[in-house]
């Protein structure tokens, strides 16, 4: 029988994150840019630790994953 696919599985070049702990911050992340935004506020920090998130998960996606793209 071959193995399932397990639920929490994301593609971090359409998700943006590899798990369901990182996408829940980036969503976050998010919400509290557009809030900053909204009161005139600078997001480059929000948006900075957005962007790690997301190396990251690209970087682990391409260590499990060689080659594909």
């Amino acid at each position: 029988m071959a193995k399932k696919e397990p639920r929490s599985y994301l593609d971090p070049r359409e998700m943006g994150a590899d798990n369901i702990g990182d996408a829940a911050r980036l969503f976050m992340l998010c919400a509290r840019a557009a809030r900053a935004e909204s009161r005139g506020k600078s997001t480059k920090r929000l948006e900075a630790r957005m962007d790690r998130i997301q190396k990251d998960a690209r970087e682990r996606w391409d260590a499990k994953h060689p080659g594909q793209d």
